[in-house]
C-alpha cells in the first residue's frame, strides 16, 4: 500500500507500508519511481534507526514495514 502527498516544494513524499503474513521472509521490488528512500518502521527490528533502503527490501516473517521516499515531480 502506498499514499502519497505534493510538498510545498514541489516534490512528491510518499509511505509505503509492506507487511509478510507468511512463515518466510519476503523480497518486495519497491515501486517506482526510484528515490531517496528510507526505512521509518521495521516490526522485526524496532530498535533499527532510519536507515536508506534501495529498490528491494525484504520483510521477515510477520513483520510489517514502512518506507518513506522523496522524489522530484515528473509532470503535471
Amino acid at each position: 500500500m502506498r499514499r502519497a502527498i505534493a510538498l510545498d516544494d514541489g516534490r512528491i513524499e510518499a509511505i509505503t507500508m509492506l507487511m509478510n503474513a507468511t512463515d518466510d521472509a519476503i523480497t518486495f521490488a519497491l515501486p517506482g519511481p526510484s528515490a531517496d528512500r528510507h526505512l521509518l518502521i521495521d516490526s522485526a527490528q524496532p530498535d533499527l534507526e532510519p536507515v536508506a533502503v534501495g529498490d528491494n527490501y525484504e520483510v521477515q516473517p510477520h513483520a510489517a514495514v514502512l518506507i518513506r521516499w522523496i522524489a522530484e515531480q515528473t509532470g503535471e
